[in-house]
């Protein structure tokens, strides 16, 4: 009887074991598909993230490319109006020493025009 007990007890502890490991499982299978379905939804977020941020990549590479054009376009223009102001500054100097041989020259037209007058004046 005494063998009949230990067995009896045996199987007893064996299916309440398998039945304490079987809701165990179904508890560990729920928290893996909670999980699996958490993890599955970040993995969507963390993709829109993603697409977003490409989004945002591209627009910001397109400003700079913009931009570098821009300030190539800018480099050009600056260096455009340096030599055009070094261009004018020794126009104005060429006129400046123009300005200086006219005048020259037209107080030497007026000695000139003096000396005829005077030599053109009848003797008295």
């Amino acid at each position: 009887m005494q063998g009949l007990i230990t067995v009896l007890a045996a199987v007893v502890c064996i299916a309440v074991g398998y039945w304490l490991r079987h809701v165990a499982a179904r508890s560990e299978k729920a928290a893996y598909v909670d999980e699996r379905a958490r993890l599955g939804q970040r993995s969507a977020e963390i993709a829109a993230e993603l697409t977003a941020l490409r989004g945002e990549l591209t627009k910001v590479r397109e400003l700079a490319e913009g931009r570098a054009g821009f300030e190539s376009l800018c480099a050009e223009r600056q260096g455009m109006i340096d030599r055009l102001t070094a261009e004018r500054d020794e126009i104005q100097s060429e006129l400046r020493v123009k300005i200086d041989s006219e005048r020259l020259l037209g107080a030497r037209i007026s000695q000139l025009e003096n000396r005829v007058s005077v030599l053109e004046r009848p003797h008295r």
